[in-house]
């Protein structure tokens, strides 16, 4: 009998129906980042200390670098993490300019705010999310605030080896504030989502209680459906045992860093 799905109010999908991570094939690396945070048990647990806590909280989330915690029940699509440019290469750092921005030249949060997150840290320094729920823009204000209506932004770009991503952040962040979504040609399409989804899939298997047969049945049944398990599954033991060793690598505290390393 294949155990029940994980508890649902930690917001997991069911590990064995496929559809419901087909969302994810569409997301980005920091969309995976995300999914296996929000799983891992320090975050949870460091969630749960500070989630009715109002201030103070800056140096929790700092440990994984993000600007603010955010509830890990959400998934990728509806939550809105919001990562440190010091491991997200795509934060674009940008100044206030004491001007009246001319038309068409300036950012109003208001005007955009369904698409707004912003975090201020305690040095107040402004942290802005702008995401469509697949896509996002990632600023950090240097000087200024964003918080006085209409806003006309310079934005500080150096060097050559590390100015793909800002220049990219740039380029969406056009059609994001003039249509509210970003054009899928600018978004990066990842080969290995669908083995990313099937990590997922074990590592929520494995916190429902599921035995590696039962995983082999829900991901591979096709391939096992006329062997038996111990004597003619070999190659699909082998397959689940490595998901299942990878799943818990993903799992170890800190391990979302590694989605952030350039590839």
């Amino acid at each position: 009998m294949v155990p029940d799905r994980d508890d649902p109010e930690l917001g997991l999908p069911d590990w064995r129906i496929a559809d419901e991570y087909r969302f994810l094939s569409g997301m980005e690396r920091g969309a995976f980042a995300w999914e296996w945070l929000r799983r891992g048990p320090a975050y949870r647990q460091t969630w749960d200390e500070w989630a009715c806590i109002t201030t103070g909280s800056y140096s929790a989330a700092e440990r994984f670098s993000l600007a603010e915690l955010e509830d890990p029940g959400l998934p990728a699509g509806s939550a809105r993490p919001i990562w440190l440019a010091e491991i997200d290469g795509t934060v674009v750092l940008a100044d206030i300019l004491p001007i009246d921005p001319a038309p068409g030249e300036g950012i109003d949060l208001l005007e955009i705010a369904s698409l707004v997150t912003l975090a201020v840290d305690p040095e107040n320094r402004e942290h802005l999310l702008l995401s469509d729920g697949v896509a996002m823009v990632r600023l950090d204000i240097a000087r200024g605030t964003l918080l006085g209506g209409r806003m006309q932004l310079a934005y500080r770009l150096s060097g050559i080896s590390k100015i793909s991503e800002p220049l990219m952040t740039l380029r969406r962040l056009v059609p994001l504030i003039l249509t509210g979504s970003i054009p899928r040609k600018l978004l990066k399409v990842e080969r290995l989502a669908d083995r990313w989804i099937q990590e997922l899939r074990v590592a929520d298997a494995i916190a429902a209680g599921a035995t590696h047969q039962d995983i082999a049945r829900a991901l591979f049944g096709a391939l096992i459906l006329d062997r038996r398990w111990r004597s003619e599954g070999d190659a699909v033991r082998l397959r689940v045992q490595r998901l299942v060793r990878k799943a818990q690598q993903r799992l170890r505290d800190g391990a979302h860093f590694q989605w952030f390393q350039r590839r």
